[in-house]
């Protein structure tokens, strides 16, 4: 009887154990590359949160941060996370510079741990003078 407990609790922790599916960070970062302070507005999807900054130049802000359950090495679309984001200079000039895209962002995906699977996402919008 103690031996068939002793069984059935094993299968049940390599069960639980081997199941588990690990988790992925996101951060989501504005840089500001720009000569000039920026004023942002954007809305967080994850909490429905407006959110106002100053980003001052040579300053990187944090948009977002998130973990979701289950590991994956795939991109999101900025529009996962940032569903509106709007970003105007200190002299009024309004970003021309499509942040929806993801082709305007540096990203860096990187597994760092195998089991469970851990991933780490890293995305950087970068505004330059040029994007005015």
């Amino acid at each position: 009887m103690k031996n068939s407990i002793y069984i059935l609790g094993v299968i049940v922790a390599v069960v639980v154990l081997s199941s588990c599916e690990g988790e992925t960070r996101y951060n989501w970062y504005l840089d500001n590359q720009s000569s000039n302070p920026l004023n942002l507005g954007m809305l967080q999807s994850l909490t429905g949160d407006t959110i106002f900054g100053n980003i001052q130049s040579g300053e990187r802000f944090l948009l977002e941060y998130s973990e979701d359950m289950g590991g994956s090495g795939t991109a999101l679309s900025p529009l996962t996370e940032i569903p509106y984001m709007n970003v105007v200079n200190s002299l009024g000039d309004t970003l021309n510079k499509d942040y929806t895209d993801l082709n305007n962002w540096t990203y860096n995906i990187e597994k760092v741990k195998n089991t469970p699977a851990i991933w780490e996402q890293e995305y950087i919008f970068s505004v330059l003078d040029s994007d005015f």
